[in-house]
């Protein structure tokens, strides 16, 4: 997938569509509940291993719970640019275009080993590994986004305009929500 990500996430959905889509689902969910661990520094309230603890004991509902939503998204905002992928062929893509997340939870890993006591207190660039933590994650993201489109185009036998409008449009669906959800959440929590 790293390397070639239209054979084998055609491999992938002829054989078995479901084939490690939850547990890299659950690699990105704790890599992105130690993302907002770190930016909204619950470091200075918890102690990083009861953190960590609770990242491992919820990502695999999180990552289960958005891989779902993810693949009807795709699903149904492909429907309406005449895409014929079916649901699990849809989830398989976007879940294994998330593995470059591994690399980023294998980066969290070093900070755990390096800094665990600050590893979620957000210090901007005031760390020394953080400069080349972002330029890692940086790279993990862009690497993902391209495989992303790949499969998708793959599994949805569409052009390249196509894919790009099926993932913009995806996303907007799904960040649209979530964002509206996380501020109502952030605002509840003030009071």
């Amino acid at each position: 997938m790293w390397i070639s990500p239209k054979q084998t996430i055609l491999t992938i959905v002829e054989e078995n569509p479901s084939r490690g889509v939850y547990l890299l689902a659950t690699f990105l969910a704790l890599e992105n509940f130690f993302f907002y661990a770190n930016m909204w520094s619950l470091g200075l309230n918890a102690h990083f291993l009861a953190l960590v603890v609770i990242g491992i004991a919820i990502s695999p509902f999180l990552g289960y719970f958005w891989i779902l939503i993810m693949g009807h998204v795709f699903y149904y905002t492909g429907r309406w640019m005449k895409g014929a992928a079916p649901v699990e062929h849809l989830r398989a893509a976007v879940a294994w275009s998330k593995i470059p997340a591994i690399g980023i939870l294998l980066s969290w890993m070093c900070i755990l080993a390096i800094a665990p006591e600050e590893a979620f207190i957000y210090s901007g660039g005031g760390n020394p590994y953080v400069l080349i933590f972002n330029v890692l994650n940086l790279i993990f993201a862009i690497w993902s986004i391209w495989i992303l489109f790949e499969a998708i185009r793959e599994v949805q036998q569409f052009s390249v305009g196509r894919t790009i409008a099926n993932i913009l449009l995806s996303w907007c669906l799904f960040s649209l929500p979530l964002t509206i959800v996380i501020f109502i959440v952030l605002f509840l929590l003030k009071f």
